[in-house]
């Protein structure tokens, strides 16, 4: 059951990491190193194949070492329900998608970059259907990596399948997350007003 994703930077590359719980409800981690951040970059109406062609070589020229440019490849989308045409543009390091997001709109012949905002690992979650506290079966092999405070660790080889909603495992710990408001600058504890929500468990 798929509990949580994000991702974190190991090596050279970036890996996404599904917190979940399997079947005899021990925690567990399941690594992807396939996956790779995108955006796309939006054509202006009218832009011929030879003006794609040096949008394309434009755009790979700003390729950096630390994550280079990986692939980009003509795609036709839809924008507000009406068909455009649109550049793919893949890199290697998640950090570095805005940066050329910038760089990209700059580039003559486009008149947009899109979906450079989207968190990694909720990019991850969209583009392969996946849903918190769903059950799925994927091909993994087990490794072993004690950096991880689960039960096992595996490493992802197929996409996930999911197998629908079936009843919850027995949870054995919440967890919360709370946005904080200061009207000057960062909140402070000796100063600003905290509201305390207090929890009971049966156990």
């Amino acid at each position: 059951m798929l509990l949580d994703a994000s991702y974190e930077i190991r090596g050279l590359e970036p890996v996404i990491i599904l917190w979940g719980i399997d079947r005899e409800n021990n925690p567990i981690a399941l690594l992807d190193k396939r996956f790779r951040p995108y955006f796309y970059a939006l054509l202006e109406k009218g832009v011929d194949d030879n003006s794609v062609n040096k949008i394309i070589q434009r755009i790979k020229a700003l390729s950096k070492p630390r994550s280079p440019i990986l692939e980009v490849k003509p795609v036709d989308k839809r924008y507000f329900g009406k068909p455009v045409k649109a550049l793919l543009v893949k890199t290697l390091i998640p950090e570095y998608v805005r940066e050329y997001r910038e760089e990209v709109k700059k580039i003559p012949g486009v008149l947009d970059a899109l979906e450079a905002d989207i968190r990694f690992a909720l990019r991850y979650m969209v583009d392969k259907r996946l849903v918190p506290f769903e059950w799925y079966i994927v091909e993994a092999s087990e490794i072993n990596d004690p950096s991880f405070r689960v039960k096992k660790v595996y490493l992802i080889e197929s996409d996930p399948t999911s197998k629908g909603r079936e009843p919850l495992p027995d949870f054995k710990i919440m967890a919360f997350d709370i946005e904080v408001y200061s009207k000057t600058g960062s909140p402070r504890p000796e100063v600003d007003p905290v509201i305390i929500i207090s929890t009971q468990t049966s156990d």
